[in-house]
């Protein structure tokens, strides 16, 4: 009982021996946590001040990859593509980001919110862009893994004289940004052309405010289809959508991504992928050409070389809205980029396709499917009408024209207004001999119905070879019978019909580029006649008439003209 009252008796001490040691750390240990918490007024606080600026290069090649020169853009060469549906001029521009760090560094109590200290950044985000912000302490613990908004700035408790470890990153969207999954990645899927953001660094904080000021750096290279729609005198709208291929034998992987790691900013298990821009994912290039110009972007880990006449730009399929509020669709178009490209990461190379609405081949030569027409409302005010036909009162000041005048009713000054059609110099004014080179025409009709402001006209079939498209109105040569404007200002000899059309009479007025004198030009000139429903057609004929007058103008292509 002695022995075992004694062991009682030393075990009692040895507890109490070991309560009083671990009263005394502890309580050390609250002494040390109360000055180094937030209760002190230690915080941190996050604003995202943009991504790092781009700087641009003369020439990409894989040893001129880091030869940097700022602002310096390549020269844009312009290659036509024809294919008898939608013409196109392409062309491709390079420019890569400034070699610098991925990351932010800031470890000073005094640096504030845009003030000395911090890097500034040239692209600022757009509000209320997501981003995911990850902060670890000095025991590598992850305290802090929340989505942030560009524009609203975080505000977290944090110890003072930590060290901080924080990864950020982003897709550069405002409907979220992806979360970290069970084995610390990024999903490949949910990167898939995305513009992944990313920033990294540490922070040592100090009593009182902190502040972290994130730099994004691009961790992709950027691919953008600049669409522009304005040589078709249209508008994008949402149905379109845009894609890039590989138009070579060798199966290149144009686009490629990864799963990301945060912790680390580098990508793995990466592969080939695909996607699809449409129409409403598509950004306005700027507010002056506003939905006739639209651009698809790409994002690539791909750094190779992709060889010149391998990379096309489809459009599966182009939709676009006319003056006359109708919707133009064109089911696949193809378009190859000549020029090689070097994909660079944090880089932007832009091809830039002007589509052109394409002309019809008649006879060797290339005519555009409707009238000039001029609208001082638009950004390009020389425009080719929506549909053939005829003019009305409305538009007689739109459609007729004085002879080669500045505006349909300027005084005659030498002016080739065709070749003022966007983009200039792509058409130009026929002349009497290219009007007197395709004959007489193959057919005539009447269209619109038989009442008042029927619609009658000539038309020339198109060369056989030369490819059709429903998407236009009509895949022949046109001319329609619209009258003339007198030098008073009237119309004279439009089409009119009465009697549910057993009567109608009218005139067709073109103009040639062609002058005999100083107050004359050629035109083009032919009458139609209907009595108790039967027609009288008369010839084409090439009379010289008042340079004041107004008649109707048919363009033809000026250069680089396609071949049948």
């Amino acid at each position: 009982m002695k022995l075992a009252s004694g062991n009682v008796h030393s075990y009692a001490i040895k507890l109490l021996s070991t309560a009083f040691v671990f009263f005394l750390i502890t309580s050390c240990d609250k002494s040390n946590v109360e000055q180094e918490t937030a209760q002190d007024g230690t915080t941190l606080k996050i604003y995202v001040g943009g991504i790092e600026d781009e700087s641009m290069v003369t020439q990409m090649s894989s040893n001129a990859r880091n030869q940097l020169t700022a602002k310096a853009t390549s020269a844009r060469q312009e290659t036509m593509m024809t294919s008898g549906v939608v013409d196109a001029l392409v062309s491709v521009e390079e420019n890569v980001a400034n070699a610098g760090l991925e990351k932010l560094r800031l470890s000073s109590t005094d640096i504030q919110r845009g003030g000395a200290g911090t890097k500034a950044a040239n692209s600022p985000m757009g509000s209320e862009v997501k981003y995911r912000i990850l902060i670890y302490d000095q025991n590598n613990n992850l305290i802090y893994n929340k989505v942030g908004n560009t524009g609203a700035d975080p505000l977290i408790d944090v110890y003072k004289g930590w060290t901080y470890k924080w990864y950020a990153f982003s897709i550069n969207e405002t409907a979220g940004v992806p979360d970290v999954g069970p084995y610390g990645k990024v999903a490949k899927a949910s990167l898939t052309n995305k513009d992944v953001l990313y920033a990294s660094g540490t922070i040592t904080t100090a009593a009182g405010a902190n502040f972290l000021n994130i730099v994004f750096k691009r961790k992709t290279a950027n691919i953008q289809a600049k669409i522009n729609v304005r040589g078709m005198f249209g508008t994008i709208i949402d149905g379109t959508a845009v894609s890039l291929a590989d138009g070579s034998s060798t199966g290149n992987a144009l686009m490629t991504m990864g799963d990301f790691d945060p912790l680390t900013g580098n990508f793995s298990n990466i592969t080939a992928v695909t996607a699809s821009v449409s129409g409403a994912n598509m950004k306005i290039d700027n507010s002056t050409e506003g939905t006739a110009v639209k651009i698809a972007n790409f994002y690539t880990l791909n750094t190779a070389t992709i060889a010149a006449n391998s990379m096309k730009v489809r459009l599966s399929p182009l939709k676009i809205r006319l003056d006359d509020n109708r919707e133009r669709s064109f089911t696949s178009l193809s378009y190859t980029v000549s020029k090689a490209v070097t994909p660079a990461i944090g880089a932007r190379h832009a091809a830039t396709l002007r589509l052109i609405e394409s002309p019809i081949l008649v006879k060797g030569i290339y005519w555009a499917r409707t009238n000039l027409i001029y609208n001082a409302s638009k950004l390009d005010k020389y425009r080719l009408k929506s549909m053939p036909g005829g003019t009305n009162v409305d538009t007689k000041d739109q459609d007729f024209w004085n002879w080669m005048s500045e505006t349909p009713t300027s005084p005659s000054s030498n002016v080739d207004a065709c070749a003022r059609l966007y983009p200039e110099g792509t058409w130009k004014m026929p002349d009497l001999a290219t009007w007197q080179s395709i004959g007489q025409p193959d057919g005539k009709e009447e269209r619109m119905g038989l009442f008042v402001g029927a619609d009658y006209g000539f038309y020339w079939n198109k060369t056989a070879s030369y490819p059709s498209n429903t998407a236009y109105d009509d895949n022949r040569l046109y001319i329609s019978f619209g009258g003339y404007r007198t030098t008073s200002g009237s119309i004279s000899n439009s089409p009119a019909g009465v009697l549910l059309g057993a009567l109608a009479s009218g005139q067709c007025h073109y103009w040639t580029s062609t002058a005999p004198n100083s107050t004359q030009g050629s035109s083009v000139h032919s009458s139609m006649s209907k009595i108790a429903w039967i027609f009288s057609w008369g010839s084409v004929t090439y009379p010289n008439a008042n340079k004041n007058e107004g008649r109707n103008v048919r363009c033809i292509r000026a250069k680089n003209n396609p071949t049948s």
